[in-house]
């Protein structure tokens, strides 16, 4: 896989290329479970790009990245679910398509745990994604899904649905690496020790770590929810990091065979 540098200005020109060539040499080859991508670019009116953002972050990071690419010559959809189409403003002359999809939130009439949240979230937006999927083929097929990386099971349904999926990481690495050895389980919640030492970070104390206390969850689902983002990650054909190379340029390097070991292989 190819890392790059989302904070860099030449980076959508290499990514653009990057992307073509890539499609243009694997059509008609098998993706996930054995469906196949579909012929590369046919015509113009191609959808490239569909990018799905996250439940609970804000937008802004999938729309700032759907427009780099779009800046660069590739056709972009972003995806809103329900509930972030209520505050998300997009402008009207972006040069992004804007398309919405139900997450089921319109049909909750009393308030849900945490937990709630999330199995609803993702049991009606993963169908109703596939279903649009399905449904654009014939008039705007896609090619990619890039997707929030807190929604591992969005690359199951790129899959299934004969696209490639990218994961994009739109925090830090070094915060990725906190909730990667949540993930593994180095680090354990409630936390067990004053001081956490990780490679190429700065000693660091419990005031420096996430704080789920104040969610009102016994089942830690919001802890649960960010160390699944590398649930599936290896099975992803593009992973994307929202990152400052120079200020983690050590931490990156460590985890170039951890947290983003496939960033470095094909």
């Amino acid at each position: 896989m190819k890392e790059f540098d989302l904070t860099n200005e030449i980076f959508p020109d290499e990514l653009t290329v990057e992307i073509f060539q890539y499609l243009e040499s694997n059509k008609n080859q098998k993706v996930g479970r054995g469906k196949t991508i579909h012929n590369g670019f046919s015509n113009s009116t191609d959808a490239l790009i569909k990018c799905l953002g996250g439940p609970v972050c804000h937008i802004n990071p999938a729309l700032d990245f759907s427009k780099c690419l779009a800046s660069n010559g590739l056709k972009v959809t972003i995806i809103l679910t329900t509930m972030v189409s209520k505050s998300a403003q997009v402008p009207s002359n972006s040069s992004i398509n804007v398309e919405m999809i139900s997450d089921g939130s319109e049909e909750v009439k009393e308030q849900e745990s945490i937990e709630g949240f999330f199995k609803r979230f993702r049991a009606a937006a993963s169908q109703n994604l596939a279903k649009f999927i399905q449904e654009q083929r014939e008039t705007c097929p896609a090619k990619v899904l890039v997707y929030d990386s807190t929604m591992p099971w969005a690359l199951d349904v790129a899959h299934q649905e004969g696209l490639l999926g990218a994961s994009f990481f739109t925090q830090a690495i070094g915060v990725c690496a906190v909730y990667y050895h949540m993930y593994t389980g180095l680090i354990k919640y409630p936390y067990e020790d004053s001081e956490v030492l990780l490679p190429s970070m700065t000693p660091l104390g419990v005031n420096d770590l996430p704080c789920f206390s104040l969610s009102p969850d016994s089942n830690n689902s919001v802890l649960r929810h960010l160390a699944d983002q590398f649930l599936n990650l290896e099975e992803a054909d593009w992973i994307f990091v929202n990152t400052f190379d120079k200020l983690e340029y050590e931490v990156r390097k460590d985890y170039s065979h951890t947290v983003i070991r496939s960033l470095q292989q094909t």
